[in-house]
């Protein structure tokens, strides 16, 4: 089954005359250079989107929080607009390569989830359709931003203690291993 059969499948048809919106988001302008293929993926969404039957005119790419962490939404202007734009009723469909581009903190990522629900927002992530009307496939999404969290919470302690520690065995002369 093709992709647009299974959006008109699952959404109203009357989703493909509002705005399918392209979230991109690489954290560090570093990961853009090195990271090509990633960065070229997420470019490819927009094919997607069109796949599904969306006009190119009618297809936006948020691309300018480029360069942000995905822990504070208070930063990243493009995904505020995103949450705006849904809120204002523009939005038809959301894409994103995985929930971890779109936020790392569960609270914000139910946001999201909270808003394509109240409006019948349609959100591609993960190579997939998803639908957080649907119980079951917003568990999942629920699920998955609690280890997108707990993730980025585990890593985010990591990078903060490996300095002391390297600190604290040079101190103790220990050789770096």
């Amino acid at each position: 089954m093709s992709l647009r059969d299974q959006f008109l499948a699952r959404f109203s048809p009357a989703l493909l005359g509002r705005k399918a919106f392209v979230y991109q988001r690489q954290s560090t302008l570093k990961q853009l250079r090195e990271n090509r293929g990633s960065a070229l993926y997420q470019q490819d969404l927009r094919r997607i989107a069109e796949e599904i039957g969306f006009a190119p005119a009618s297809i936006v790419v948020i691309d300018c929080d480029t360069g942000s962490t995905a822990e504070a939404v208070e930063h990243r202007r493009g995904f505020i607009g995103l949450l705006d734009a849904i809120k204002s009723n523009e939005a038809g469909l959301v894409l994103t390569s995985d929930l971890s581009r779109a936020n790392r903190d569960a609270n914000d990522e139910n946001s999201l989830f909270m808003w394509c629900r109240e409006f019948r927002v349609a959100l591609y992530f993960d190579e997939a359709l998803h639908d957080a009307n649907d119980i079951t496939a917003l568990l999942s999404m629920k699920i998955t931003s609690a280890v997108n969290e707990y993730d980025n919470f585990r890593r985010r302690q990591h990078m903060l203690s490996s300095p002391l520690k390297n600190a604290s065995r040079r101190e103790k002369g220990e050789a770096r291993s």
